[in-house]
Formats: structure tokens, C-alpha cells, sequence
């Protein structure tokens, strides 16, 4: 994230920001099994068309079969700052409850 140190500096050794690391977790693992599954996993890739993207939310919302996107950016994370339409699309979405 822009907005917090990195985890690790990997170069020729790997330098760790150790107290950004949380400690071990103690106890048993807890399974939810409880989870809301209404989400959209969508890997966008250079050149995608931002007009499916507002189709697909639009339609799940008014349908209430969509609660949340995830996207899987391409290189590292990154989102094509330059499309304006892309942010104005996840805008709406945020607006409509997604």
C-alpha cells in the first residue's frame, strides 16, 4: 500500500520491517464457515473495457447478488490511474453499497 511501510525490502537479503509484523497468533483456529459469498473476483489486464465492469455491478446490485469486487490488478497491484472511467465506475459501486 502507498499509504504504509513495506512488510520486507527484497534486494540481494531481504530486510524485514519486523515491527510491522504481528505476533503469532495464539490458540485453536477458528473456521467461519459463515461467510457472505455474494463477490466478484475480476483480473483486469491492460486494454480491459471499463463498460463490463459497470454492467456487471449494476446488474448485481439491482439484483443484491453482488456485496463486493475484488480485483486482481496486473505487475504489481497497480490500477491505470489515467482512466478516469475506471474510478468513476468503482465510485458508483461504493455508492451503490459494494
Amino acid at each position: 500500500s502507498p499509504n504504509l511501510a513495506p512488510l520486507a525490502t527484497v534486494g540481494i537479503s531481504i530486510k524485514e520491517n519486523e515491527h510491522l509484523i504481528l505476533p503469532q497468533a495464539r490458540g485453536a483456529l477458528r473456521v467461519h464457515t459463515k461467510m457472505d459469498t455474494r463477490l466478484l473476483a475480476l483480473r483486469l489486464v491492460p486494454g480491459f473495457d471499463d463498460t463490463i465492469l459497470r454492467y456487471m455491478i449494476k446488474a448485481g446490485a439491482e439484483s443484491g447478488s453482488l456485496r463486493a469486487l475484488v480485483l486482481q490488478l496486473y505487475g504489481t497491484g497497480n490500477a491505470p490511474m489515467v482512466k478516469d472511467d475506471l474510478i468513476e465506475c468503482l465510485r458508483e459501486a461504493r455508492e451503490l453499497g459494494i
